[in-house]
C-alpha cells in the first residue's frame, strides 16, 4: 500500500490494512481512534442542535410510519428506513461531538 511522510495510507485504504482502524481522509471528528467525515461544515459548528432536529425528524416519520399503516396504508412503511436513517446520523453527530 502507498503510504505518505506521516505514515497515513494514501487515497485507497482498507481498513483491515491498519490494526488501529482506518483512516478517513477530509474534515471531520476522531471517535474511538478513527476519523468520522461529517456531512457539512454546519453540521461541525452545531452537532447537538443537528442531532435533536435529526432525532425529532426520526420520531415524526415513525409517527407518520405508524398512522399510515393502521390505516392501511401499507406503503407507509418504505419510510422506515428513512426514520432509521436520521435516528443513525443522529447518533453519529452526538458520538463525534467534542464538547
Amino acid at each position: 500500500m502507498l503510504r505518505r511522510a506521516n505514515a497515513r495510507p494514501a487515497l485507497a485504504f482498507y481498513a483491515w490494512d491498519e490494526p488501529a482502524g482506518a483512516y478517513l481522509p477530509g474534515p471531520g471528528a476522531i471517535v474511538s481512534g478513527r476519523r468520522v467525515k461529517l456531512p457539512s461544515s454546519f453540521d461541525r459548528r452545531h452537532p447537538r442542535q443537528v442531532a435533536l432536529l435529526r432525532i425529532v425528524i426520526g420520531v415524526w416519520l415513525v409517527g407518520l410510519t405508524t398512522f399510515l399503516c393502521a390505516s392501511g396504508r401499507w406503503w407507509g412503511v418504505l419510510l422506515a428506513p428513512f426514520a432509521a436513517l436520521h435516528f443513525y446520523l443522529a447518533f453519529r453527530l452526538l458520538r463525534s461531538d467534542p464538547r
